[in-house]
């Protein structure tokens, strides 16, 4: 292995090797998809603590490296997709500190798709949570100035939310949360693609 490494640092190369090196196996991809959706509601989209459901290795923080949205909607639907990191969760109420967002509106007769996304690959969103004890007291977000959405009846740690994994979890500061608002009844269907990886 010495001898490799020698042989790569002649060539100037090792640079590339600890590049390549820096993932492991821990980049994932996120597929989740929500059919008819007429009313604002919310979801973890990727739970932290849960390290086999969702194929990251540590429980530190995401880094969010894409993501990808495509709305199928009905003539008049309107309404915002959001994802962000939940950055307080206490017994009635939390807060989500939001990095990415899609609008949609349809102003047109008939049935219409809007895509919307972004790749973080150079330069990943750090999900982190810096102050969050073990209770989900108060935390900052410091590798996100995102706007904040607080006093959240759905996020606290006593309500269960539907998981992309197909199964209910309360919240916890850490998590990645989707949130859609819709401002009227018709019909929504909602695909999200999300690359992520996890940190100590």
């Amino acid at each position: 292995m010495r001898k490799l490494i020698g042989f790569l640092i002649a060539l100037g190369m090792v640079a590339s090797v600890q590049a390549a090196n820096i993932w492991g196996n821990d980049n994932v991809r996120l597929h989740y998809s929500l059919s008819n959706v007429t009313a604002s509601t919310q979801h973890v989209l990727l739970d932290l603590s849960d390290t086999s459901s969702y194929g990251h290795q540590h429980a530190g923080f995401f880094e969010i490296t894409g993501v990808s949205v495509a709305i199928d909607m009905a003539a008049s639907a309107a309404g915002t997709v959001k994802l962000g990191v939940a950055n307080y969760v206490g017994a009635s109420t939390g807060s989500v500190t939001y990095f990415f967002e899609c609008p949609f509106v349809n102003h047109g007769a008939t049935a219409t798709i809007v895509q919307c996304g972004e790749a973080f690959d150079l330069n990943p969103i750090r999900a982190k949570v810096a102050t969050a004890s073990t209770a989900d007291t108060d935390g900052s977000t410091p590798y996100i100035v995102g706007t904040s959405s607080s006093a959240l009846e759905a996020i606290d740690y006593n309500t269960q939310l539907t998981t992309s994994a197909g199964s209910d979890a309360a919240p916890r500061a850490g998590d990645i949360i989707l949130t859609v608002t819709r401002s009227d009844s018709a019909r929504a269907d909602i695909i999200i693609d999300v690359n992520y990886n996890s940190r100590r």
